[in-house]
Parts: structure tokens; sequence; C-alpha cells
């Protein structure tokens, strides 16, 4: 074996090697993230995607040519949503609900350009998974109250009725509520309206709505009272949160 040759099939064994540990460090970190998105946990979500995107960047880097990252980063933004969503699946949530933010990222992912706004994009998946993981998971209610959450969370449209909430389920309004306020740490109506803001989020990232569409299509019938609102909830208007979070 002649020099050259040698040198080959040593860079061959060490890039492979290399190769292998990237793999294997990525599905460490990757078990590790489903288990923080099962649980609704955040930061450790992030903190292991990050870890782990970092060894399948550089292998993406080795192997991927330049004129086929955009497909690339999409079928990585797809397949990363699917993830997602079988973690979150875990944790028994609304399956409306759980459908409806897959459904919003299936439509964003279609946008992306480009590797900032895919990972832009991926930490709002975290963010939206785990919230709901953190807050839908069964064990954490009562039925009377996951019951309660399946009908506030079925429509964002419908407009809270509490006396008709509380005849549906069989209990008295005021006992409705103290039992909901106990257990959630929130009123009805706050929780309500949370998961309206939460829904009129994702149509105005969407780009497909505008500030009063996603107003109506949230229940409200006052754009003022909705940006009032939703400013509240969110810390900016909406036209503040397209600026910040839109993807284009």
């Amino acid at each position: 074996m002649n020099q050259n040759t040698f040198e080959s099939e040593k860079e061959k064994y060490i890039h492979g090697d290399y190769h292998e540990k990237l793999l294997l460090e990525r599905y460490m970190y990757f078990q590790n993230l489903q288990s923080a998105i099962e649980r609704g946990n955040l930061e450790e979500a992030y903190m292991n995607y990050q870890k782990g995107s970092e060894s399948i960047h550089e292998i993406n880097q080795l192997y991927t040519p330049k004129e086929e990252n955009l497909r690339v980063i999409h079928n990585q933004l797809v397949s990363f949503n699917t993830l997602c969503w079988i973690c979150a699946f875990k944790s028994k949530p609304n399956p409306i609900h759980l459908h409806t933010i897959s459904r919003h990222f299936d439509v964003l992912i279609e946008k992306v350009t480009t590797q900032q706004e895919a990972e832009k994009l991926i930490f709002n998946m975290l963010e939206d998974y785990c919230s709901l993981s953190a807050l839908r998971t069964e064990k954490q209610y009562s039925q009377i109250v996951q019951k309660a959450i399946w009908h506030l969370t079925g429509n964002p449209s419908q407009k809270l009725n509490l006396n008709q909430l509380s005849e549906t389920l069989g209990m008295s309004p005021s006992s409705l509520s103290r039992k909901f306020h106990a257990e959630t740490g929130q009123t009805i109506s706050q929780y309500h309206t949370a998961f309206r803001i939460r829904t009129a989020q994702r149509y105005l990232l969407e780009g497909d709505h505008t500030i009063t569409q996603a107003a109506l299509q949230t229940g409200f019938s006052d754009a003022s009272y909705f940006s009032k609102v939703f400013a509240k909830f969110s810390g900016i208007t909406p036209t503040e949160y397209i600026k910040k979070y839109a993807l284009l």
C-alpha cells in the first residue's frame, strides 16, 4: 500500500468514526428532548435540542450539498413537528388542540426559507408543544376539570357561558368555579381567554389572517378590545407580535 492510499484509508476511518460519534451524541440528546417535551419542560427541551442539533448540523455541513439545504431544512422541520406531536400526545391533551398546533406548524414550515427562520420556528414548536403537555396532562386534574377544559378549548370562537358549562357538567357555577381555580390556579375566564389568545397568536403567525380576522375567529367582536386583551396576555400588541415572531 503506497502512502497516498494509506492516507486515504486513514481519513475514511477517522471520518467514519467521527460521524458515528456525532450520531450517538445526537441520539442521546434527542432521547432527553422527547422526555422533556412529554413533561412540558421547555428549558430542558431547548437545551437538549441545541446540543443535539449541533451534532446533526455538523453532519449536514459535511455531507449536504448547498443546493439541497432548503429541502433538508424542510424535511427536518416536518420530522421535528411529528416528533413533538408524538411526545405531546403521550401527555393525553385535548386532541383538537393538539391537531390545531400541528396544523399551524405544517403551514409555517412551508414558508421557511433560511436556517435562521427554521431555528426560530423550532423554538416556537418547543414552546407550544411543551405548554400543551404542561397544561393538559390528565393526571394533573380531576375528571370534572378535565371535561371543563375540553369544553373551553373545543372552539376558540365560542364565547364563554359559565351557566351553560356548569349545567353541562352537572355542577353549580360557583362550585365549578371554585374547583377549577383550586386545581388550575386560574379562573375559568382566565383559562378560556388564554386559550383564545394563544390561538390568535398562531393565526397571526401563519400570515393568512389580519388582526381583525384573528379577533373574530377567536370570539372577539371588537378588534380594539381584542388588541387590549392580547397585549395584556402577550406583553406586546398584535402588530408588535407579528413583527417580532412572524417568519415573513
